[in-house]
This record gives structure tokens, sequence and C-alpha cells, in this order.
């Protein structure tokens, strides 16, 4: 997400189409692996074992990067979209990506949803925190995706990203979310 958010900020400076174009493919490295490290959240987070579904994902993340970076994502020309910054547009490799990108997100968010059936009661408590702060993370990122396909919608739904940490945060430390003292300890040895 830093990185996306990095790009994003580079997008917003970006006083030409070249400059822009090449802040976009930069972003677009956080924003191919942000599904694929949220679903590998849920799945340690839901105790699953797929490792043949987990390495696939990665592997799609890792062909769409290539294609990030060798320009056949998304166009080389940009838009001046809503007198502030040049945009992306789409291209039918794109259109794959993002489906990918959005049933990911799904996916995981389905697991969660499973879980909350499965799993200790501990993770039960958890589980709605950690499903309300991504889905709406996810929802106010998934705006930025319209302009991409000429439906002009201003991404106001960036400004609901901050509500995603703080809802985790808030479950982190009053349900104890993740072990933070366990990663620590493991971060210091």
């Amino acid at each position: 997400v830093a990185l996306w958010g990095l790009g994003a900020f580079l997008i917003a400076i970006s006083k030409n189409q070249k400059l822009a174009y090449l802040s976009w493919q930069f972003a677009h490295i956080g924003i191919i692996f942000i599904p694929i490290s949220f679903f590998h959240t849920i799945y340690i987070f839901c105790e699953l074992f797929r490792p043949r579904l987990l390495k696939a994902i990665y592997l799609q993340g890792f062909i769409f990067l290539f294609l990030n970076f060798s320009g056949f994502l998304f166009k080389k020309t940009l838009v001046y979209s809503f007198n502030s910054f040049y945009y992306i547009q789409a291209t039918p490799v794109y259109s794959i990506f993002l489906t990918i990108w959005v049933m990911l997100v799904i996916y995981g968010h389905y697991y969660l949803i499973v879980g909350y059936k499965k799993l200790n009661r501990i993770k039960q408590i958890q589980i709605p925190y950690f499903f309300l702060g991504t889905f709406l993370g996810f929802g106010g990122g998934l705006i930025n995706f319209f302009e991409v396909y000429n439906v002009h919608i201003y991404p106001y739904g960036n400004f609901t990203l901050p509500i995603y940490p703080i809802i985790v945060t808030y479950a982190i430390f009053r349900y104890r979310l993740m072990d933070v003292p366990l990663v620590i300890t493991r971060t210091g040895i």
C-alpha cells in the first residue's frame, strides 16, 4: 500500500505525461501486490493450506509486474483528468489484471466469512473488524479504477483508505488481531 501511496503522490505532482507514466508504473508495483498480500494474510490468518493456489497467485502477480514494466499493462498515452493529474487508460490485459485483482479481494473476504464459522472464538471476534476495515479500504481504493475505463468519478474513495488501518489497529490492540509482541521479539532476534 505504501508503494501505491508513494506512486499516487508522484502521479499527482507529475507535470508531463512521460513522468506520469513512469509514476503509474511505479505505483502498479504496489497495486499489483496489494490483493496478493491481502490474500496471503488471509491464508495465514484463516489457517488455510493450499500451497499451489498461493504459488499461482504470486506467479500471476509477477507476470503482471513484468507486463507493467514491458509496457503492455496500460496504454502509453495518458489522459489529463479532473484538471489535476494524468490518468492511465486500460488495455485488454489491464481488464484481465483488474478482474483477477477484484477476484482475489472477494476470495479473501469469502475465506474470512468461512473462517468465522470454523476458527476459534478469539479469531471470530477479530474477523468482523478485519473484514470491515479491509472492505472499506478496498472499496475506497476500487474507485480509482473507474477513470481508467473513462467513468469520470473523482477518486474520493481514497479518503476511506485511512479508516482501514484505524479499524485494524484498534483490533490489534483490543483483540490481539496480530501477535505484535511475538513479531517484535522475532524481529529483535
